[in-house]
């Protein structure tokens, strides 16, 4: 970008993104190259630099506006960070077209703003204007850069058109493929050097989250999600934003549903919470705050759900956590897998008794109304608060998963950003945070859970049933159980928002009191010949057949 806009008048560089932030940090990148602020980066020189236009209020030529960031070259070029939806930026004209992090733009961004290439810059025009003279200009190009994402998304339809083009000869396209190997053997004047990366990372990233770490270092696009995924990747980006998981209720008035999908040996046992709030705009809506897995590490390779005692505490502790200041179990929602693979039905017998936190504050147990079991058993527990559902799979998982893809598609469902790197979240009011090691843990596991949801697909049985489940070549390589949570957590959402358009009172007609007005009408009878019951005349003979 700063080479072409450097090397040819006039040139307008816009650099796009799936968030301003994203958009901004490429121009601060730029900036820091420029300024030599980067350390690894030797021997750049001031050429740039001094070509850029300074004024009294920016001593250095960049623009930091509120909106947008930019730059203006004494030979007319502009390099501008779009910021904004897409329905707000069209109608520029742009000869170089930057998308960064184009695995993460959508279709929809791409079609408002790929037009701002598609005009011919060696089109020219006007009085007595002879085109043998005036040499043929730089033409426009759209740039995506990016790591690979899923084969569902619109980058990898480009990555294909792309590298069949380019393998075809065709002119004006050009596709790299460049993975971690690369900076992992790096050469310079034919000499090895010291990496940019360590295997190290790697391997670490790949027993953390294999799935992302094929993406981001090897360049693997994933064939997770698709039409038959029950929630496709389109739609779980769409639906990132940067703010920091929680690990207690935020105020009094925060409403939070907790789901817990037990295990008692090889399995997960994964507890999501999620914060209920109602937006101006679309209504209900669910921000996931944070994803904790009870389990324990007994060994290099070795981990284990922790002991059911400890299981409970656990969950105990969660939810006086996110009840908060507010009376008794107001603020929350618990649901829990009653399946015959957990430990639901047990849990949920427990949490039936009255017991003493830590600091000997007396709290009252939870139960089902709508289980028969539970109500059976109420009569010993009278303090017990209706706030728990136990959730049978045999009945309520296809419902579950349905409710889960209709809530994420339809933007209900909230997701912080992925975990960065580096450990630092810039949130969305800018602010850089280190991230703690809770909160690290927490983007970590809700990581985790995307990308199961994301493996999770819809299969047809012979008999037309619709079941929900990972593929075969996944199911021995990655859990359910965080999927399975928040598939709870979108039934909880979906009934909500059913409740609330149920709720509305139908306006109701008395008939009775129309019928005597048109009855007491001089020379107007009703329907029934003024009777009250249209059936206590004796039917005439012939009656039927007129």
């Amino acid at each position: 970008m700063m080479a072409r806009n450097l090397l040819f008048p006039n040139f307008e560089t816009y650099i796009m993104s799936n968030t301003g932030f994203q958009a901004k940090d490429t121009f601060t990148k730029l900036e820091n190259i420029t300024k030599k602020n980067i350390a690894s980066l030797m021997g750049t020189s001031d050429v740039f630099f001094n070509e850029i236009v300074k004024s009294n209020a920016n001593s250095d030529g960049f623009v930091h506006g509120g909106s947008q960031y930019e730059l203006e070259l004494y030979n007319g070029s502009k390099i501008t960070s779009l910021v904004g939806k897409a329905e707000n930026v069209v109608g520029h004209r742009s000869n170089l077209n930057f998308y960064d992090e184009a695995g993460k733009i959508d279709e929809h961004y791409f079609a408002l703003t790929k037009p701002f290439t598609t005009q011919n810059t060696d089109f020219k025009t006007g009085i007595g204007y002879d085109n043998k003279i005036y040499p043929l200009n730089i033409p426009t190009q759209n740039i995506y850069a990016s790591s690979a994402e899923g084969v569902d998304s619109h980058l990898w339809k480009q990555y294909v058109d792309c590298s069949k083009n380019m393998l075809m000869g065709i002119p004006g396209f050009f596709c790299a493929d460049i993975n971690c190997e690369l900076p992992l053997r790096p050469y310079i004047n034919g000499y090895s050097c010291s990496p940019l990366l360590k295997q190290s990372e790697i391997d670490s990233a790949l027993r953390t989250n294999e799935a992302r770490a094929m993406r981001e270092y090897y360049n693997i696009f994933d064939s997770s999600g698709g039409s038959d995924a029950a929630v496709q990747r389109p739609a779980i980006l769409r639906n990132e934003f940067r703010y920091l998981p929680t690990n207690c209720s935020m105020g009094p008035d925060k409403h939070y549903v907790i789901c817990y999908d037990p295990a008692l040996q090889a399995d997960n046992s994964f507890v999501l919470i999620g914060e209920i709030f109602k937006d101006p705009e679309k209504g209900w809506k669910i921000r996931i705050v944070n994803g904790i897995n009870l389990i324990e590490i007994l060994g290099p390779n070795d981990k284990r759900p922790l002991r059911t005692p400890e299981q409970l505490e656990w969950l105990k502790k969660i939810i006086v956590a996110y009840n908060g200041t507010a009376p008794e179990y107001t603020n929350i929602d618990v649901y829990i897998d009653a399946g015959p693979g957990g430990a639901g039905r047990q849990y949920a017998d427990l949490l039936m008794m009255d017991w003493k936190d830590a600091n000997g504050q007396l709290h009252h147990g939870i139960y089902d109304s709508s289980d028969e079991a539970s109500v059976n058993q109420k009569a010993k527990f009278p303090h017990a608060c209706d706030c728990l559902h136990l959730m049978e799979p045999t009945k309520f998982k296809s419902l579950m998963y349905t409710a889960m893809s209709e809530m994420v598609q339809q933007d209900l469902i909230e997701m912080p950003m992925a975990l960065p790197n580096n450990g630092e979240l810039v949130l969305e009011d800018g602010t850089k945070k280190t991230l703690t090691l809770e909160e690290v843990r927490a983007l970590l596991e809700i990581d985790l859970m995307k990308e199961e949801a994301m493996s999770i697909q819809k299969f047809k049985t012979q008999a037309g049933n619709i079941l929900y489940k990972l593929p075969p070549n996944k199911e021995r390589k990655m859990h359910d159980d965080r999927a399975y949570c928040l598939a709870m957590m979108g039934w909880h959402l979906s009934e909500i928002i059913r409740k609330e358009r149920t709720d509305i009172p139908v306006p109701k007609t008395d008939y009775t009191e129309y019928l005597q007005v048109v009855a007491s009408q001089k020379g107007v009878s009703t329907p029934f010949g003024n009777r009250s019951n249209p059936f206590s005349f004796k039917t005439p003979k012939g009656f039927w057949n007129k």
